[in-house]
């Protein structure tokens, strides 16, 4: 099984689904970022852990809205947006009704889940947002389209062969065109004997760390601009979603995938950060 049959089979789980949908901020499946002064606390309430993790979501979208308007080109008369491996939406409904009091814009969704571009389908409608939404893998994208930003958060982890997706990338955005996407990466001090159980929750056989990813950009023809890197809000994060997920047998799958992902933050191994890249 290829490692993006894994990653579909995973998200079209339904025990999957009614965990990121209850548990994950109700529209997204990527890490958020806490504030700075966000003190971790295992004794605070279900009902509080729960509005920390949507808040952390929510100051994500905004980072990412930040970064999207820092690099905006004002010489583009419409902007051409492509959210790669985008789950729910929550992040280009977020960016549809902030852009829209902005700038010319249009939004693509691309999902390799059937059951993630449904939902997503669904909370579009309700919301009145008009973003297409296409179930397939954004490494074959078979429009001529291309876009001004091509963005994505925690969807390139799921694929081995990370230059494929420069490639897709390089090849659908127009010259000056940004991409935005952040990533679970190696530490340039990670013991790699003790990272395999990572690898095996993903299904996937490597990591990048920051410098394999700007020599992946600078390959195909993306200039790194910039970065931001948020390992403790990783931290927080899972350590919250850790404590609020039910000690069930059904869940210890799930728990047990937290407890991975908590150790090895701790141990150094993995961070998480923000790229910025501009093609050239």
């Amino acid at each position: 099984m290829s490692e993006e049959q894994i990653t579909q089979q995973y998200y079209s789980d339904k025990n999957t689904t009614q965990f990121y949908l209850n548990l994950w901020g109700g529209d997204s499946i990527h890490i958020g970022i806490y504030n700075e002064t966000y003190k971790y606390k295992q004794s605070q309430s279900k009902k509080n852990k729960l509005k920390e993790i949507k808040l952390a979501i929510d100051n994500k979208k905004n980072v990412m809205l930040k970064f999207l308007i820092m690099y905006m080109n004002d010489k583009w008369e419409k902007y051409y947006i492509a959210d790669f491996g985008s789950g729910y939406g929550g992040t280009s409904r977020f960016l549809h009704n902030k852009l829209k009091e902005l700038h010319k814009f249009s939004i693509d969704c691309f999902d390799i889940s059937e059951d993630n571009c449904i939902i997503n389908t669904q909370k579009n409608i309700l919301q009145n947002c008009d973003i297409p939404v296409y179930n397939m893998s954004f490494l074959n994208i078979p429009f001529t389209k291309n876009y001004n930003c091509i963005y994505s958060e925690d969807a390139f982890i799921h694929i081995n062969d990370r230059n494929t997706i420069f490639k897709e990338v390089s090849n659908k955005l127009l010259k000056e065109g940004v991409l935005i996407f952040s990533d679970i990466i190696l530490t340039e001090q990670c013991n790699h004997d003790d990272i395999q159980e990572v690898y095996e929750r993903v299904g996937i056989t490597n990591l990048e760390t920051h410098y394999s990813y700007v020599k992946l950009g600078a390959d195909n023809g993306l200039k790194y601009v910039n970065s931001l890197e948020y390992k403790n809000s990783m931290l927080y994060h899972y350590k919250n979603i850790r404590d609020v997920v039910d000690e069930t047998l059904e869940n210890k799958k799930i728990i047990e995938g937290l407890e991975s992902w908590i150790k090895h933050i701790e141990l150094n191994n993995i961070t998480t950060k923000l790229f910025i890249f501009v093609k050239t």
